[in-house]
């Protein structure tokens, strides 16, 4: 019996953080479709998203927002692992770090 190797693409490490991206990116949006219809009190032509996270499907949010967070950091270091060191794109994927740990909810830190 022979062993079954994985496609090249996968065997890759940024390759995998993009497939792990794009599967993420999709349950977001998910997530978000299955809140509209779950909160039809929330417009998000006129609300934040983040209203969401209020109420009883606020875990739902909570996951969005760890997701936003994971994936944030997931392109950060994608993008870092494919580039000189270049020091613009350095600074640029530090704030794009900053600001996938900041997005996180404070609610599931207390």
């Amino acid at each position: 019996m022979t062993a079954v190797s994985a496609p090249i693409e996968l065997r890759n490490p940024t390759a995998r953080l993009a497939l792990i991206a794009a599967a993420g990116v999709l349950l977001y949006l998910l997530i978000d479709i299955l809140l509209a219809f779950l909160r039809p009190d929330v417009n998000l032509i006129h609300n934040a998203e983040s209203d969401y996270g209020v109420g009883a499907y606020s875990w739902l949010m909570d996951i969005n927002f760890l997701l936003r967070c994971g994936l944030s950091l997931a392109a950060a270091r994608a993008i870092l692992s494919q580039t000189s060191s270049v020091g613009g794109l350095r600074l640029g994927t530090g704030f794009l770090m900053a600001w996938g740990v900041g997005i996180r909810n404070p609610r599931l830190l207390s």
